[in-house]
């Protein structure tokens, strides 16, 4: 699938400056000023995006059988793969970012990590070159043939994925021009807000950094045959954990923000267990027990921020987290913080665990066809207890992004900056085909839904209610292809 994934953005990474250099040629005298103040006609990436995204596609091909040969560096090899897939995007992002400057607004914006994108891509690409150049020149043909059957099977939910945001954005559209706004305007606001400067894309990846993780939760629940929704209550909990080591307890700098981190996921766990035990001796079923165990957890939570970790005379806030426990903001102007990097990672691992260990294949098996695995001797109560404690984890690890990683850096008695986290992240992985990396796309789609929302309704005057309305739209018909998949597969 990642090769998938590279071989598209780089194929437009290279075919994009030249159409606009087409366009160009064809009657189009003048292109805006950039951010150096002066005219150009053929964008500046053009005469080298096109040469770097080849050289590490044909770089990753080669080198993926060698790879996969020698099982002991094969988690070289992924990691190898999505440093490219960044070098890809950010000199994609480049590109459009000077073919579409009018756009963007004297944008550029893209500009340093288009550099630095391509530098790592081409490294990276050559590097790999070196490696796959030592196997037979059949490896080349075989790959590209793998990655021909990838691309058919990615054909279709990417097809699903693309009619849905059109149906969602018209049907916005449609509740814009009945309200008497613009729809082009809006949605111009809407995506200038969430991915039209660095700053803006900064603040969608921190909006998207704990919406990945509750994905998680529900996505692993889906992959093992159960309907986990009890990220919202994990959540809380694994954010009062993380202020309660963060904030009242002093610990040496790198000490204390990993003890503050574990807390929130500790916790997190802690609060899955008694449904996954409910689930395995007693049968109950994990909606009502998740859902019932939300509101303890909501009120539990409250009491404890308004009455054992207040901060003395502001009683709407928890206790500050100390400076050792806090993530490093990533720039200024925005509220990104290095949390992302721990959020990725974890959801990267949640991969490799469920598709390239013998456990996680259990737990899909369990998920797929429970009465093929148990008589192919699965024992099921162990991957049922896996899934929660995983989900349990996730949702704690949320929970500490919006303590730890925010620059609140504390618990709304209200619960304010962490209400509804949990259940967005049933929609995020449903967007994301209850996939751990799938999860990480849609949540930085969505992330920059909300982030763009709010530049909406600021700029061009759009109602909050009305921008909900679209949002709410747009992801539910993004959800509808992985929702009827599911029901067919427990219907039929």
């Amino acid at each position: 699938m990642l090769l998938a994934i590279v071989l598209v953005l780089s194929i437009v990474a290279c075919f994009l400056p030249w159409l606009k250099m087409d366009a160009a040629i064809l009657g189009e005298e003048q292109i805006k000023r950039d951010i150096y103040g002066y005219d150009y006609i053929v964008p500046l990436g053009a005469p080298y995006t096109a040469p770097v995204a080849i050289l590490s596609v044909i770089g990753f091909i080669l080198s993926a059988y060698s790879f996969k040969r020698i099982q002991r560096i094969r988690i070289l090899n992924v990691v190898a793969g999505i440093l490219i897939l960044v070098g890809v995007i950010a000199s994609f992002g480049y590109t459009a970012s000077v073919a579409f400057a009018d756009v963007f607004e004297k944008g550029g914006s893209f500009n340093a990590w288009g550099d630095y994108g391509m530098g790592l891509e081409a490294l990276f690409g050559l590097l790999m070159i070196i490696i796959g150049a030592l196997q037979k020149p059949r490896v080349l043909m075989k790959q590209l043939l793998d990655a021909t059957k990838l691309l058919r099977g990615l054909a279709r939910p990417t097809a699903e994925s693309a009619v849905a945001v059109l149906i969602g954005l018209l049907i916005g559209a449609l509740f814009m021009i009945a309200s008497g706004y613009d729809p082009v305007t809006a949605y111009s606001a809407l995506f200038k807000g969430a991915f039209g400067s660095l700053s803006a894309l900064a603040e969608t990846l921190s909006f998207a950094t704990p919406l990945m993780l509750t994905a998680i939760t529900f996505a692993v629940g889906v992959k093992s045959g159960l309907f986990n929704i009890g990220a919202e209550g994990q959540l809380y909990v694994g954010a009062i954990g993380a202020v309660a080591v963060g904030g009242a307890i002093a610990l040496p700098a790198g000490l204390h923000i990993a003890a503050a981190t574990v807390s929130a996921m500790f916790f997190g766990v802690l609060w899955a267990l008694p449904v996954a035990l409910l689930k395995i001796w007693r049968g109950a079923h994990e909606v009502i027990s998740t859902i019932m165990l939300n509101w303890v957890a909501r009120f539990l939570v409250i009491y404890i921020a308004i009455y054992l970790l207040a901060r003395p005379g502001s009683a709407e806030k928890t206790l500050a987290t100390l400076p050792s426990a806090r993530y490093s903001l990533l720039m200024s102007g925005a509220s990104l913080t290095t949390v992302i990097f721990v959020a990725m990672a974890f959801c990267i691992g949640v991969y490799i665990l469920l598709w390239g260990t013998k456990l996680g294949y259990e737990l899909r098996l369990v998920g797929t066809n429970p009465d093929a695995a148990h008589y192919a001797g699965v024992n099921t109560r162990r991957a049922i207890l896996l899934s929660f404690v995983i989900g349990g984890l996730a949702a704690g690890l949320a929970g500490a992004t919006q303590v730890l990683g925010r620059p609140a850096w504390c618990l709304y008695a209200t619960l304010g900056n962490v209400i509804g986290l949990g259940f967005a992240g049933i929609g995020i992985a449903l967007i994301g085909r209850n996939h751990p990396i799938g999860g990480i796309f849609a949540s930085v789609f969505y992330g920059g839904m909300l982030h763009g929302g709010r530049y909406m309704e600021y700029v061009e005057g759009v109602c909050s209610e009305l921008v909900v309305g679209i949002q709410g739209v747009i992801i539910i018909a993004l959800a509808t292809p992985a929702i009827l998949s599911i029901l067919r597969r427990r219907f039929k």
